[in-house]
């Protein structure tokens, strides 16, 4: 397979969002990709998201569930759909992010924002894996936040 490198900018999928208005949430992904000039759609549908101060740690939470799906052939390319029986959802790949920070109880208000982006960006990374092979996430680690 070849390795797809190069990526849709969200301007331009904020911008057919802005175009679709209402419409948009039920858009194809075919459609979708066209749309946006992508080969491929990478859809992560967020089911739950949590995030809470939790006795001087930050912790978020989210489950996630994720597919890729062939704009030209119109058919999903990953996971693979089981033979029979399964909902479109149900045949989605779930992925789980658990992360905990800590940080300085008098900056709580200040460093929200950082913890909430810090927190995307462990979303992000642990969609990411299910494409390569590494080393299983340490949840259980704790990133100090000055």
């Amino acid at each position: 397979n070849k390795i797809i490198t190069e990526f849709v900018s969200d301007v331009e999928v904020a911008r057919v969002a802005t175009l679709q208005g209402e419409k948009f949430a039920a858009m194809p992904l075919d459609q979708l990709g066209r749309a946006v000039g992508a080969a491929q759609v990478l859809h992560v549908h967020v089911t739950q998201y949590h995030h809470r101060p939790v006795g001087g740690l930050w912790e978020g939470s989210a489950w996630l569930r994720v597919k890729i799906f062939d704009v030209e052939n119109r058919q999903r390319l990953f996971p693979m759909p089981p033979a029979t029986g399964a909902s479109d959802g149900d045949r989605d790949m779930p992925v789980n992010a658990f992360r905990r920070y800590s940080y300085r109880s008098d900056h709580a208000r200040a460093i929200r924002q950082t913890l909430s982006n810090k927190f995307a960006d462990h979303i992000s990374l642990t969609v990411a894996q299910v494409f390569f092979t590494h080393q299983p996430p340490r949840d259980l680690e704790v990133e100090q936040i000055n």
